[in-house]
């Protein structure tokens, strides 16, 4: 283009000279030459800057249009596989969709497993990245955490997200965003399993284009539906022959009509096929003796077909138990129980010391990753386009797991696979997590779950209480993140999850109640809360006594629930209680009792009891001073609400000077950002404000 530009700029200047030259042959009298003369200078001057202006929109009108922020591909993409049947008419049926005059285009790919919806999904996303559509994002939606999570991640990667919002606020963003869309962007959902979800959170106006895969068939209520089903027998064919490499059509179609044109089916076949150098009919044959009653569970109706399932366990017989193969093997067991919509490939690289492998000789992430090839190459695995993630089809995981279970080394592949999402775990040290690293450990954490208390997992007591230790890690990652609403249902299912493993009464299920009951307070949940927080104390009591310092710790936090609901009426008898029990067993020095004495003093205050609170206050600071120094956030916070309470009071005279030194101490100790620091300031103000002394409030 540049080369252009100076072309037709050199043009210009060329046909300029040549007329200023041409002036010179005028004859006739003075004015008349001098006025041609001057006409060509004016020419020689003005004639580049034009052809430059010129030619440089005339760049700008063939350059294509371009989002302003640059194109933005969102998610794991699978990358095409081998021998990619283009399936030009369910391509075309979606392009149409994405054309309707419907105010968002939505097109439904709908068919049993195994079927390639998400190939085809996966091919029409390509298409539309090569064509420069300013976004192309990819979402697994098989369960609601996921689903939000992930358009969490699609609003991050486009850049609207809001620092501290959950992931539903930044999905509820997203969906205002691509509504007021007017370029076309598409946003592909695949394994929906959820209706509801599409409805409530996709845009209901806009440019944006949804494509959806779903085995529902109640998704096709959402949109065009594009009915999915198997290969065409000519695909079938020409899919066998370019993956296998044998070019024997009359046997290609009879194993495609065996396997009803299943695509991940074929796909196990070829992979056979071609590394064995079988020919069609020995597979056939080998096919239809494999004994699928015996090697796998009766098959659940909404599971596999029995064709893919004799496929895939062809496809694992021929990887074997061989020492040269045991790495294969190793992270096929993995992936079958961690979450289908991928793993990170860097994780694998780490599996070698929670798997049972050999113990490398060479560079063992190089193994892993020429194991990972051979997988791929077998159509076990699928990578994502830029190969950061590996994923296995959930078809294909049902497989491996239900043979696990049948051989009892299922236990053993979950117990492994935790080790591994464990050790790849963000840190739990408050540490600043991005929000992917976050969303890929509670993804596994949530598969793993799944897996290992499944009705039939047959998984060991060891086992599920490791597990139990992610969830755990898990949910607080989610609340440290300040996405509560998705720490909830978690600290929910933990609860469940201790009273099945360990019983009703143990310590664990008693701990995982009462951190059940925070995170509802926390979210303002009184009706759910209460009772909780009612039933940890009774429990607390009955299992360990009411001297012991958990029982009114329990005690404490229930008093705490009443007080943030206003039931001050409660709530004051039992900071009583916990503040004498705490003193008793304890002693008057203890933090516990200390911060106990403070709480009581917060309630007298907000009940108008403002003498007693006073009194209180000062005596659990003094403590406080004594037993953690001046400076210790307990101290400080003690402090401050002596303060307010003398403001409270009427007593500015005390209330402004304790406050302002309140403040400084803090600065000095906590930062001025602190959320203490920041409350104190307010305090201040307040008590500022009271006093009539306007200019002094900031």
């Amino acid at each position: 283009m540049r080369a252009r530009q100076w072309g037709l700029t050199l043009a210009g200047v060329a046909v300029t000279v040549g007329g200023g030259v041409a002036t010179n042959q005028v004859d006739g009298p003075g004015w008349v030459q001098a006025a041609w003369y001057a006409g060509a200078m004016v020419c020689l001057a003005v004639g580049p800057w034009l052809t430059l202006r010129a030619s440089a929109r005339s760049e700008v009108v063939q350059q294509p249009r371009r989002d302003p922020g640059g194109q933005v591909i969102a998610g794991d993409i699978p990358r095409a596989p081998v021998a990619l049947q283009r399936r030009s008419e369910l391509m075309a049926l979606l392009e149409a969709a994405g054309d309707s005059d419907q105010p968002v285009a939505v097109g439904v790919l709908v068919g049993a497993p195994g079927v390639g919806k998400t190939q085809i999904a996966a091919a029409y996303a390509r298409v539309r990245v090569q064509h420069g559509w300013p976004l192309v994002a990819w979402v697994h939606a098989e369960s609601r955490d996921l689903f939000l999570a992930e358009m969490q991640a699609v609003a991050v990667a486009v850049g609207i997200t809001v620092q501290g919002e959950d992931s539903e606020q930044a999905a509820r963003r997203l969906k205002e965003w691509l509504g007021g869309r007017r370029e076309r962007c598409l946003l592909v959902l695949d394994n929906l399993t959820d209706a509801r979800l599409a409805a409530e959170w996709l845009p209901s106006v806009g440019a944006a284009q949804i494509v959806i895969t779903s085995n529902l068939r109640q998704a096709g209520a959402m949109g065009t539906v594009v009915p999915v089903s198997g290969f065409t027998r000519e695909e079938a064919v020409t899919f066998l022959r370019e993956r296998s490499g044998r070019d024997d059509e009359e046997g290609a179609l009879e194993l495609a009509d065996e396997l009803d044109g299943l695509p991940l089916a074929l796909a196990q076949a070829a992979g056979v096929i071609r590394s064995q150098h079988l020919d069609y009919a020995t597979y056939l044959q080998r096919l239809r003796s494999v004994p699928l009653e015996k090697m796998l569970p009766p098959i659940p109706a909404e599971g596999y077909s029995h064709g893919a399932a004799q496929a895939a366990l062809l496809s694992l017989t021929r990887l074997g138990r061989k020492r040269k193969t045991k790495t294969e093997r190793g992270l096929l067991d993995l992936l079958a129980v961690l979450s289908p919509a991928g793993v990170r490939r860097s994780w694998l690289r780490g599996a070698n010391a929670y798997m049972a492998l050999v113990w490398f000789k060479g560079d063992a992430p190089l193994e892993i990753d020429t194991a990972l090839g051979v997988l791929a190459d077998a159509s076990i695995v699928t990578m994502s386009m830029d190969g950061s993630s590996v994923g296995m089809h959930r078809l294909l995981q049902r497989v491996v797991c239900d043979a696990a279970r049948k051989e009892r080394r299922f236990d053993q592949i979950v117990i492994s696979a935790a080790l591994l999402v464990r050790e790849c775990a963000p840190p739990g040290d408050g540490a600043v997590v991005e929000p992917a690293e976050r969303e890929a450990f509670v993804d596994q954490v949530a598969a793993l779950r799944g897996n290992a208390f499944s009705a039939d997992s047959g998984a060991s007591q060891g086992t599920l209480l490791l597990i139990l230790s992610l969830q755990e890690r898990a949910a607080r990652l989610l609340d440290m993140t300040g996405d509560l609403k998705r720490a909830l249902p978690v600290y929910e299912q933990i609860a469940a999850d201790s009273e099945q493993v360990l019983g009703s009464d143990d310590y664990r299920t008693l701990v995982s109640r009462s951190e059940f009951a925070d995170a509802l307070a926390q979210a303002w949940e009184r009706e759910r809360a209460i009772p909780l927080f009612e039933q940890a104390a009774a429990d607390f009591e009955r299992v360990l006594g009411p001297e012991a310092p958990d029982s009114v710790a329990a005690l404490s936090a229930l008093a705490r629930a009443y007080h943030q609901f206003d039931d001050l009426e409660r709530a004051i008898p039992l900071f009583e209680r916990a503040a004498t029990a705490y003193e008793r067993v304890l002693g008057p020095d203890d933090r516990n009792t200390l911060v106990s004495l403070n709480e009581l003093a917060r309630a007298c205050a907000d009940a108008g009891d403002t003498e007693r609170a006073i009194l209180l206050h000062e005596e659990a600071h003094a403590g406080l001073v004594r037993v953690q120094g001046p400076d210790h956030r307990d101290t400080l916070v003690t402090q401050m609400e002596l303060g307010r309470a003398s403001y409270e009071a009427g007593n500015c005279g005390r209330a402004i000077p304790l406050l302002e030194q309140t403040v400084a101490a803090m600065v000095r100790a906590l930062g001025a950002d602190d959320e203490a620091t920041l409350n104190a300031r307010d305090e201040l103000a307040r008590a500022h404000q009271g006093a009539g002394d306007v200019e002094a409030e900031c």
